[in-house]
């Protein structure tokens, strides 16, 4: 590019960031640039839809502070940012098992946002393929145990090369899209999960097949980035472990006393009733990296059952969005 080509490319994006920011006609200006490619220069990842959909916040989690931010929110690293280029997602449907028909799977955030549980679906997919390194963003970040909250100021302040830059802003602006909702994301790094092997009978530990619970009408927003992905299977598929006669006797037995609504309440208490065994027929799919996804929880009056899914086993670190 010559010097006049850097010099326009710089004025039109100082022009579209300036529009976005201080005046509602930015919304027109950044779809026409879309619309009639005035600089193929500024980054795609900017989508102002996306960015300023804000939605109900109805949906968030109990006992967790909302964490809101402004309606646009400019995350970039300083450096040349009219290199850094994100493509917006792609339309490609994830592979699943064939007639699995609890799954819907989108094509937009706001449609992700919006489309309520019901008609037997238990989970959204949007999917999407990213350009960044995150590869890098892991290493970088270094070894580890347990889990490492990744804040906005640590992730700009690693050491990286423009993919490994945009990653990091690929992150950053689902951390903001949740946000906009009301949500309060995390970003980690996911070395190990605590493990719980107090009991061998029943595991209540992340690894094993699960639902997620909330007193009020909630939900599970989550993407991998790097490493193994969370796997779901079919509610037909798999029975709650407090349903064996086996293992609901062994508990019974660790309780001391009565099944009655007493022994209810000690499951409940130790999570034990929201862990599962997948049958012998059952078909695990992965959720799969970039993708993300929206899945019921149990709660209730819950329109649809909770979709059943846990935490990979692997030596590989984890970069994970969840809410």
């Amino acid at each position: 590019m010559n010097r006049r080509g850097i010099l326009d490319t710089l004025i039109t994006y100082y022009i579209y960031y300036q529009m976005l920011y201080i005046c509602p006609l930015g919304l027109w200006f950044a779809e026409s640039v879309n619309k009639f490619g005035i600089s193929s220069a500024i980054p795609s990842s900017l989508d102002s839809r996306a960015l300023l959909f804000t939605g109900s916040g109805k949906n968030v989690a109990p006992n967790v502070g909302v964490r809101r931010i402004s309606k646009f929110r400019f995350p970039f690293h300083t450096g040349n940012l009219a290199s850094v280029s994100m493509p917006k997602p792609s339309n490609l449907s994830p592979i699943l098992p064939p007639d699995f028909d609890c799954i819907k799977v989108v094509h937009s955030f706001e449609e992700l946002a919006s489309t309520p549980f019901g008609n037997g679906f238990n989970a959204f997919c949007w999917p999407r393929v990213l350009a960044g390194d995150y590869a890098q963003v892991v290493e970088k970040i270094g070894s580890g145990d347990g889990i490492t909250l990744l804040e906005e100021g640590f992730l700009q302040s690693l050491p990286l090369s423009q993919a490994g830059l945009v990653a990091i802003n690929e992150m950053l602006q689902d951390e903001c899209l949740l946000s906009g909702l009301g949500l309060d994301p995390v970003l980690n790094c996911i070395h190990t999960y605590p493990s719980n092997d107090n009991d061998a009978s029943i595991s209540t530990d992340v690894y094993s097949f699960h639902a997620d619970s909330a007193p009020v009408q909630s939900e599970t927003w989550l993407c991998t980035y790097f490493g193994a992905s969370s796997e779901a299977i079919r509610n037909e598929e798999a029975v709650r472990h407090v349903d064996i006669p086996k293992t609901r006797a062994h508990l019974l037995k660790l309780y001391g006393g009565q099944d009655d609504e007493g022994f209810c309440e000690f499951l409940s208490e130790n999570c034990y009733d929201l862990h599962y065994a997948a049958l012998p027929h059952a078909e695990p799919y992965p959720f799969g990296r970039a993708n993300l996804w929206r899945i019921a929880v149990q709660y209730p009056d819950s329109p649809v059952p909770p979709c059943i899914h846990r935490a990979p086993r692997t030596n590989s670190p984890r970069l994970l969005l969840i809410s």
